[in-house]
């Protein structure tokens, strides 16, 4: 049964408070520990309709500060330190720290907003609306920087050495590195604008528009020359293969490439054999897997 303590120590219990109103305050160690109401409900550092509304202390500290409707809006300390902060609703817009450190800052609509550390060292920044945009770092390191809406904008490193770059509307824009090499360099839009290295050789040079429009390579050899827009800009090879259906590029000479490679016979208009164009498909035509051609012919 709930009771309350009268100021000479003497107890009530709640269910006979219509009878006898409390209206005064009673105090623990000497300390003020409650206001009791009238009528039965607490309207002090107790609430109203069991709700909690007011504050209270213990031996002098704060020990917490609650809300209407059941909320807590206010902060509270454990051994002089704030332990946190809570927010209107139910969710935390304050901070709290632990053993005189920032632990966290949280956001109002149960989101975090700002930052907390663990030993010293900021440990992450938080978004609004449940998104990163800030950083983090780890060991004094940056680890993070996390973007708006849910995307990556910015950096992060490991170790010191630069591992991304992220773009804005959840694509990459910028380059990461591994081990300090250029490991990637990725478009806007989802699409790879850029170049990127593995080991100190350029891998690939893609396009924009999802098309490409440059050459990449594997292990310092080209690879493929690629077109933009359905155009050919060249030819690339592979391994010991033939070169299956090569195309026709507007009913032109195919010539031996600058490469020593060659388009092979099926590109070459009737009675034009010669001149670096060749009716068969010859062995040394064979690394040669396919001339891409112009306008889609």
């Amino acid at each position: 049964m709930s009771c309350v303590i009268h100021s000479d120590n003497s107890t009530l219990s709640l269910e006979k408070a219509s009878i006898v109103k409390v209206v005064g305050t009673y105090p623990k160690c000497g300390k003020v520990v409650g206001t009791y109401p009238k009528c039965e409900k607490v309207v002090g550092t107790y609430t109203k309709c069991g709700k909690v509304v007011g504050t209270y202390t213990k031996c002098g500290k704060v020990v917490g500060t609650y809300t209407k409707c059941g909320k807590v809006v206010g902060t509270y300390t454990k051994c002089g330190k704030v332990v946190g902060t809570y927010t209107k609703c139910g969710k935390v817009v304050g901070t709290y720290t632990k053993c005189g450190k920032v632990v966290g800052t949280y956001t109002k609509c149960g989101k975090v907003v700002g930052t907390y550390t663990k030993c010293g060292k900021v440990v992450g920044t938080y978004t609004k609306c449940g998104k990163v945009v800030g950083t983090y770092t780890k060991c004094g390191k940056v680890v993070g920087t996390y973007t708006k809406c849910g995307k990556v904008v910015g950096t992060y490193t490991k170790c010191g050495k630069v591992v991304g770059t992220y773009t804005k509307c959840g694509k990459v824009v910028g380059t990461y590195t591994k081990c300090g090499k250029v490991v990637g360099t990725y478009t806007k839009c989802g699409k790879v604008v850029g170049t990127y290295t593995k080991c100190g050789k350029v891998v690939g040079t893609y396009t924009k528009c999802g098309k490409v429009v440059g050459t990449y390579t594997k292990c310092g050899k080209v690879v493929g020359t690629y077109p933009k827009g359905r155009k050919v800009v060249g030819t690339y090879p592979k391994g010991l293969q033939y070169a299956r259906g090569a195309y026709r590029m507007n009913n032109m000479v195919q010539r031996r490439l600058p490469n020593g490679l060659a388009g092979c016979g099926a590109c070459c208009p009737a009675g034009l054999q010669g001149a670096g164009c060749f009716a068969r498909r010859f062995a040394w035509c064979r690394k040669v897997v396919g001339t891409y051609p112009k306008c889609g012919k």
